[in-house]
């Protein structure tokens, strides 16, 4: 990488917003996003999704860059680091909880017709309506509420939070706390 010929091209498109010199500055950093995402992997993303994120990351750093300082190099590769770890965050808090949101307590064995399930889904069903509804049991009297207040009547946690007088960082410790003793009175 020629950081001169980048530190030019930064500030040619500073002053002209130049579309060749953006894709001049594309293409100088590719082979760092391509090393970068070929070892990175999010659920939910392909490498060209992520190769996507970082070149959207690189323009945004243009704007916000200071070409006093001579340091691009070293800010766009940060910063393009730092919006890969950020959707690794938010991908691993969504899939961690994202298993007990997908229950539908409110769905029964009823409601499904013989004709459109065989025998065995219907068994397998039935388990796990068990298995979630044991482990409800199993919580207390203010957890209980504040399972069906957010999963069951599909309530916001900061309206929660306001109903109880807790300060949202609490009632969010308690929906982390929730679902971890579910999640261990499931997997019992």
């Amino acid at each position: 990488m020629n950081y001169e010929f980048i530190e030019y091209i930064v500030r040619n498109i500073k002053q002209t917003d130049s579309k060749e010199s953006k894709e001049d500055l594309v293409n100088e950093f590719l082979p760092l996003i391509n090393s970068i995402c070929k070892r990175t992997f999010i659920s939910g993303y392909d490498i060209a999704d992520l190769q996507n994120e970082c070149i959207v990351t690189l323009l945004e750093c243009i704007s916000k860059y200071n070409v006093n300082s001579h340091r691009f190099v070293g800010y766009a590769g940060n910063s393009i680091k730092n919006t890969l770890n950020l959707l690794i965050r938010v991908a691993a808090t969504r899939q961690k909880y994202s298993c007990l949101s997908d229950f539908s307590l409110s769905s029964t064995i009823n409601d499904i017709s013989s004709d459109e399930a065989s025998l065995d889904e219907i068994i397998i069903l039935n388990n796990d309506n068990k298995l979630i509804q044991m482990a409800i049991e199993k919580l207390n009297t203010e957890e209980k509420f504040l399972f069906n207040y957010l999963f069951i009547n599909e309530n916001t946690l900061y309206d929660y939070s306001c109903i109880k007088h807790f300060s949202y960082t609490t009632a969010k410790k308690k929906k982390k706390q929730l679902l971890n003793k579910l999640r261990k009175n499931i997997s019992i």
